[in-house]
This record gives C-alpha cells, sequence and structure tokens, in this order.
C-alpha cells in the first residue's frame, strides 16, 4: 500500500508533496469531469450574470493594451483594472483565454483545490502534527463544502486556497540572513500577493490580518518578526496594481460613506450553516429554484443561499475536539480563541458582536455579507482535526476529549430520535407559518441527516478505542480515517453537481441581435462608424423574474436552467457584455455611488419598479436619465405571472415590439441625446447647440480621438463616465476634464476645427507598476549582494 509508506514518521520531502498533490488532483478531475471534458456547462447564478459576461470582455477587448484597463460598455464606462474580481491581472485567469469558459472553470477549481490542499499539507506538517494529520487536513480543507459549492463565485476558493501556503512560508523566514531566507521572503511576498490578487478583499484582508498576527505570534527575536512582516508587506506592494485602483474605486462607489448596516449583513451565518458543517445538506439542495425547504431556513429571505455548503463532516468534527482538548497543546487556546472570533465575525447580525465592530470600524461594512468568512472558522477546525489525529496516532487523546466526542455524538442521536417521534415539534425552523406537511418533512429530513452524522462520528470514536487497544495500527487507523473524509466530502458535494446544456451560453440572443441591429444603424445615420457605439440600452425589469414554463421547450433544457437562460435573453446586467451591447447600467462592479443614486432615484418612481404606488408613478426621471447617458432603446418584461407589466409612458418611450412568447418588450427613447454633442454650459439637462460638428474617427477602449469643427466656444460633452486617470487633448495640449450631467466628461473647446484625444492612463495603476517592480529589483539586488558576501567569505575561508 503506498499511502502507509509515504506518509510514515519523517520529515517533509518533495515526494510526499507530490504525492498528496496527485491524490487530490485524481479526485478533483474525477469529479470536475462532466465540465472538464465539455460534456456539461457551469451556468449557476452569478457564472451567468457577472463572471462568464467580465471574462468574454477581458477576452475579446479591442484592444492595443495587454489588457483591459476601461471597460466602456457598461454604467457608460468603468475601470476594468478597478474591479478585484474577477481580477484581470491573477496569473491563473490566464486559463480562461486558453480554453473555453466552463473547461476553463474545471480547470481553475481543479488548481486551487490543489493549491489548498498542498498549502494545507505543508502548513500543518511544519507544525509538526505528522504526515497522516497534514494529509487528513488537506483533504479536509481542500474537498470542504466551501471550495466545491462556490464553483459560480469562484474567486472566493481560489483567495482562500492561498491561506495556508502564506502562513507554511511565513513559518520559513528564520535568521541567519542568507541566501534561504531572501528566497523564503520572494516566497511569502509572492504568495501574499497571489492572495490578494485572487479577487477578493472580503478575505483577502483578513488573511493577511492572520498571517500579520501569525509571525507576531511565533516565538521570534524582534529581527525575525520585522523580515516576516516585510515579506508581507513586500507581497502587498507587489500586488499594488490592483490595490491602489481599487482603492481608488472605493473613495468614488456606493460604499464610499458606509453601507447600511441592514444590506452589510444580509447574508450572515445561521444555526442551519453551522449544522451544515458537520451534518451533510440536511435539507438536499437549497439552491434548487423553487425548493420548499429554503424559507425555512434561508439567511436571507426569498434568495437562494450565498454559501450552499461549509461541510467538512462529523469525523473532522471529532478530531478537532480530540485536538482542542489536548492539554498539551500550548496553542490551543489561540486556535480555540481565533475559531471563536472568526465564527462571531461570520454569524453577522445574528449576534451582537459583528454589528458593534463594523460601528467601532464603519470600513468593516464595505465588506458585506458576513457568510463569506466562514471559511475561516473551518480553517481553524482543520488546524485542531490535524492536532486530534495526531494525538490519536500517538494514543494520547485525554479522557476529556473521548468523553465529550462521545457525548456529543449521543446526545445528537438522541437529539433524532426525538426529531423522529414528535412530528410537530418543528425545532429551528424559522417560518413557522409554512405549510405543516414540509415542516413535518423537514424535521425528518434533518432527524436522518443528524442521525447519519451522529453515527459516523461514533464510528470514528470506536476506531480509536480499537487503537487504543492496539487492534488497529496507527497507519491502518489513520488511513480509515482518511478514506471516510474522503468519502463524506465527496458524497455531500456531488449533490450540489449542477451541469448544464453544453451550449448554454452559445444559444442566440433575439433581443441583443435586434439591438445591435438597432445601434450599428444610429452609428451609421450619424456617419460614426468608428466608435463603438453611439447610443446605449437600458435593461429595465421586475424583481422577482418571471420566467415562461414553455421557454424550457424552446432552450431545450429543464426550467431551472432555462431561468437563467432567461436571465440572459432579458440581458440582465452585465450578460450585454457577451454581445458586445453597450448599457448604462449593470452589477455593481465599479459603479460609482453618485451615478447609482442617480439611476435609483430615476427607478423609483418608474412604472417598472414593483415597489411604486400607482398614483406616485412618473417615468419622466426615467426618461431624462435615459437622455443624459445616451440610452436610446430599454427592454422590459412584458408580464409577470399571468398580469401584465405596465408599459412605460408613451410620451417618452415608444414601443416597438412585444414579444410575448420571450415574455420582453423594446422601447425606443424618444428624447435622448447622442453620446457627443455641443452644449453652451454644463448645467444638466440642456438644450443641445447646434454650433458645429463633430466626428468619433478612432476609438478603443482607453483611447477616442474625436474631430470637432464648431462656429463658436463651446463645452463638447461627452457622454461616458467621468473618472480619475482620464487626460484629455486638444490638437496635442492638455485641457481640463470638467464634469457634465452629474458623471460625464467635458472639455472646453475653442472655436474651429480640433482634434480632441481621450486617453484613460491611471496613475493609480502605474504607480502600482513601478512598486511592483522595485520590489523585484530590490529583491534580486538583495539575492545578488547576499550571494556575492557568501562567495567572498568561503574565499577567505579556503585561503
Amino acid at each position: 500500500m503506498i499511502l502507509p509508506k509515504i506518509l510514515s514518521a519523517g520529515k517533509y520531502n518533495g515526494s510526499n508533496l507530490f504525492y498528496v498533490g496527485l491524490l487530490l488532483a485524481v479526485i478533483l478531475i474525477g469529479y470536475y469531469s462532466p465540465w472538464l471534458f465539455q460534456a456539461k456547462t457551469f451556468y449557476f447564478s452569478d457564472l451567468t450574470y457577472y463572471f462568464e459576461p467580465l471574462i468574454h470582455f477581458i477576452n475579446n477587448s479591442d484592444n492595443k493594451e495587454l489588457i483591459p484597463l476601461w471597460n466602456p460598455f457598461t454604467h457608460c464606462g468603468m475601470s476594468q483594472i478597478a474591479i478585484p474580481s474577477p481580477n484581470i491581472l491573477y496569473p491563473v485567469m490566464l486559463v480562461f483565454k486558453l480554453l473555453p469558459f466552463s473547461q476553463a472553470l474545471a480547470v481553475f477549481m481543479i488548481i486551487h483545490q490543489v493549491i489548498a490542499g498542498l498549502g494545507t499539507y505543508l502548513f500543518i506538517n511544519s507544525l509538526g502534527f505528522g504526515r497522516w494529520a497534514a494529509v487528513i487536513s488537506a483533504i479536509a480543507f481542500s474537498l470542504s463544502g466551501y471550495m466545491f459549492s462556490l464553483t459560480y463565485n469562484f474567486t472566493l476558493p481560489a483567495t482562500a486556497s492561498w491561506l495556508p501556503t502564506s502562513l507554511f512560508l511565513i513559518d520559513k523566514i528564520k535568521l541567519p540572513f542568507n541566501l534561504t531566507t531572501i528566497k523564503w521572503i520572494a516566497f511569502t511576498a509572492i504568495s501574499i500577493c497571489m492572495l490578494c490578487l485572487a479577487g477578493r478583499p472580503e478575505l483577502s484582508v483578513p488573511a493577511v490580518m492572520l498571517s500579520a498576527i501569525y509571525s507576531l505570534l511565533n516565538k521570534s527575536t524582534y529581527k525575525t518578526i520585522f523580515l516576516k512582516l516585510l515579506a508581507i508587506i513586500a507581497g502587498l506592494i507587489i500586488a499594488s496594481p490592483v490595490i491602489l485602483p481599487a482603492i481608488e474605486w472605493a473613495r468614488l462607489s456606493p460604499r464610499a460613506h458606509g453601507l447600511d448596516l441592514q444590506y452589510v449583513f444580509l447574508w450572515s451565518v445561521n444555526w442551519y450553516d453551522c449544522l451544515s458543517i458537520i451534518v451533510s445538506q440536511p435539507l438536499g439542495n437549497l439552491s434548487v429554484l423553487g425548493s420548499k425547504f429554503l424559507p425555512l431556513v434561508a439567511a436571507r429571505h426569498g434568495s437562494l443561499p450565498y454559501v450552499e455548503s461549509a461541510f467538512i463532516g462529523p469525523t473532522i468534527f471529532t478530531l478537532a475536539i480530540w485536538g482542542i482538548t489536548d492539554k498539551n497543546w500550548k496553542h490551543r487556546y489561540l486556535v480555540l480563541i481565533a475559531f471563536a472570533l472568526s465564527l462571531l465575525m461570520a454569524l453577522g447580525n445574528n449576534t451582537f458582536f459583528a454589528p458593534f465592530i463594523v460601528k467601532l470600524s464603519p470600513y468593516l461594512a464595505t465588506f458585506r455579507y458576513p457568510i463569506k468568512l466562514i471559511i475561516f472558522p473551518i480553517f481553524f477546525l482543520v488546524i485542531m482535526a490535524a492536532r486530534g489525529i495526531n494525538v490519536a496516532c500517538d494514543k494520547n487523546v485525554s479522557l476529556s476529549g473521548q468523553i465529550i466526542s462521545i457525548l456529543f455524538w449521543s446526545l445528537s442521536f438522541l437529539f433524532s430520535i426525538v426529531l423522529f417521534t414528535c412530528p410537530e415539534l418543528y425545532l429551528l425552523l424559522e417560518n413557522k407559518s409554512a405549510n405543516p406537511n414540509t415542516l413535518a418533512q423537514a424535521q425528518n429530513l434533518l432527524a436522518i441527516a443528524c442521525t447519519l452524522s451522529a453515527a459516523i462520528g461514533l464510528i470514528t470514536s470506536a476506531l480509536y478505542f480499537l487503537l487504543k487497544k492496539s487492534k488497529l495500527s496507527p497507519h491502518i487507523f489513520s488511513a480509515i480515517i482518511c478514506f471516510g473524509v474522503i468519502i463524506q466530502l465527496i458524497g455531500s458535494n456531488y449533490i450540489l453537481h449542477r451541469p448544464g446544456n453544453s451550449n448554454f451560453f452559445e444559444i442566440k440572443n433575439k433581443a441583443a441581435n435586434e439591438i445591435q441591429n438597432l445601434i450599428q444603424k444610429d452609428k451609421e445615420i450619424h456617419g460614426q462608424k468608428n466608435a463603438l457605439f453611439f447610443h446605449r440600452f437600458l435593461p429595465l425589469y421586475f424583481d422577482p423574474l418571471y420566467c415562461p414554463p414553455w421557454l424550457a421547450n424552446e432552450f431545450n433544457m429543464p426550467y431551472e436552467q432555462a431561468f437563467f437562460q432567461y436571465g440572459r435573453q432579458l440581458l440582465l446586467p452585465n450578460t450585454h457584455l457577451g454581445f458586445n451591447l453597450p448599457s448604462s447600467f449593470g452589477y455593481e462592479a465599479a459603479e460609482t455611488g453618485q451615478y447609482k443614486d442617480m439611476f435609483l432615484q430615476a427607478y423609483k418612481t418608474c412604472s417598472q419598479n414593483k415597489k411604486t404606488e400607482s398614483p406616485k408613478i412618473n417615468d419622466l426621471p426615467m426618461a431624462n436619465f435615459c437622455k443624459i447617458t445616451a440610452t436610446k432603446y430599454i427592454l422590459t418584461q412584458a408580464f409577470r405571472k399571468h398580469a401584465p407589466i405596465a408599459k412605460l409612458d408613451s410620451k417618452f418611450f415608444q414601443l416597438i415590439e412585444e414579444d410575448i412568447t420571450h415574455n420582453t418588450r423594446l422601447y425606443i427613447c424618444l428624447n435622448t441625446y447622442p453620446r457627443l454633442y455641443f452644449a453652451k454650459n454644463l448645467e444638466p439637462i440642456t438644450e443641445l447647440a447646434n454650433i458645429g460638428k463633430n466626428k468619433i474617427i478612432q476609438e478603443s477602449p482607453e483611447e477616442i480621438k474625436i474631430e470637432t469643427n464648431c462656429d463658436d466656444n463651446a463645452y463638447l460633452i461627452l457622454l461616458d463616465q467621468f473618472y480619475p486617470g482620464w487626460k484629455a487633448l486638444i490638437d496635442n495640449k492638455e485641457t481640463n476634464i470638467y464634469k457634465a450631467n452629474f458623471f460625464a466628461r467635458a472639455v472646453f473647446v475653442p472655436k474651429g476645427i480640433h482634434t480632441i484625444t481621450f486617453t484613460y492612463k491611471p496613475e493609480s495603476f502605474y504607480i502600482g507598476i513601478i512598486l511592483t517592480l522595485s520590489i523585484i529589483c530590490a529583491l534580486i539586488i538583495s539575492i545578488i549582494y547576499v550571494r556575492k558576501s557568501s562567495n567572498k567569505v568561503r574565499l577567505e575561508k579556503h585561503e
């Protein structure tokens, strides 16, 4: 048997790491094979509406630069480099350029789950818990429910995957200061950089803080601590081409002055999420549309779960009990405190702790939805479990640990019996107004799941009893535990399999084709063939959406997939990017707070807003929004279930098509501005000044060249987002850019013939590049200097 041989006691070597990586890779390739070999497609949730469209734009941008810094198709333009997720500078994102989307996502997940596993193996091994503990911990963290269930939000597990590696590398930085030390500093800096580039500040910020605290807690000299912190700072500086633009946007974003706490805590860990850490999907897959059990346990009413599973299993939990009750583990209280604090933060508004902390530090509100943080309690449980397998293999599990684990699972079993025998108990279920039959079914499913977990927990305890009595060797015991953990995790996460039709992203979009044709004709009429576009479109829709059931047959797919495909047919944000359509709205991404407020004020009284009361309906604000954003085409729904949706006011919008089959209406805004025009002043909604001609003669995402001929001095208004980093030249001489219409760019143009050039060159990005190169040069110089010094010392000793 290979595993016991390579996992026997001893120090780390490369072959062990290779075998662990190979084991994880084989498991993951098998799991992701439907997508990896292109038989199926990832389609669920944010993949459909956010990630796939943005990646399509990044890969297909008509840009002379290597990477698109600016996205002109959403929110009347936004900074693409300021978007941390997905991050265009993250090296692993290259797979999306090389492979079809779903195949690339499968490879992306495999890479990061292997990184998570190998990093955990190295970290646990460095703590001295033994190789079996390292392997089982690697499997538990890499194959946890968090890692598997967030494929639709894949930058979260990608960010989490770098945490164990960073902690391991920090631990390797030691004195004396020599070439090896510099090597570990460089590796640590790279790992911290990858942690930041992976795309989720909600995880990377606390992970970097944890790394810094870990540097301080180790028994090291002040010089060693300085080197560890220096490595972390170096990693942050290397990531500055992404961090600085994101900070620049944050100052302008809707989060700039803090978010409402109720909104921040929309998705918080609740009792069901905690239960699901050790009990496998008690009520099945709650992300299935129309799940009758979701309202009973939803963290956010009326919404699908943000994190579908945080499962690590009863075996790992049992091992964690054994580890945390080991009195010889001097760091157990620190780990327990870290676990408790991270869990309290993840619980959000379900306890007083997180709201209190956010009130003390309001900037923390920018990291919304605390359920994302549940990966940290999982990580600390894995560390506890590593210690548990370590003491179990030494047959030193404390008596209190044995008693607590057996008592916990025995009480769980008794609780299951109570649930079985008292069908109207309805314990812990939040929605007491639900159908009694549904409540009874949910209670029965909870009882079954708790029984199964209790049985596995008791079996784990029984295995230790056999080990203690020398009926099992430590290797056989550990191998059984390892195999059991793999079966539990793969079996539980297989429930979350959601393969879609292989052609999901290739289905033609009728509305997109019609709008593309209208925009093309619009450009030809105005002689703007070289422009990316001349007018924009806007999707206005009811939330929740209603997908006609017959579309499932038309799309040849199950209703759930048809629902998400319908969202693409309705061009929900940011799906327009997949069709190169310019929009005046989209997902938040790099939207500015002022622009969002401007839209919401118009939408507040719009006939398409389901919350608007009839007497207050007024489409004039929306007409004005469309006017000053060069929005000419509006797409809405036609009906919701059997009730028709109010039509936009015919005084401002002309209905040109109503497609009942696809539940859409297409309008033209009757009085909208062109994207480019002259005005005598910068006041909003002013009349156009008919004093000359203008024409876009060349355009790319980061550069627009305009030729003008005006009879008088005037402002040239470009209805694109006013944003830091844009420069303007008139006849190759720099000029000021003014803000017009609350959000747009304008320059003052003297009368006569001129060439105006707008160029996006964000200082934040280029300063970040300089800082990155400076750190890399400093590391290279340090390596050269230390190597020369070492060679000089060797020569002196030889002489």
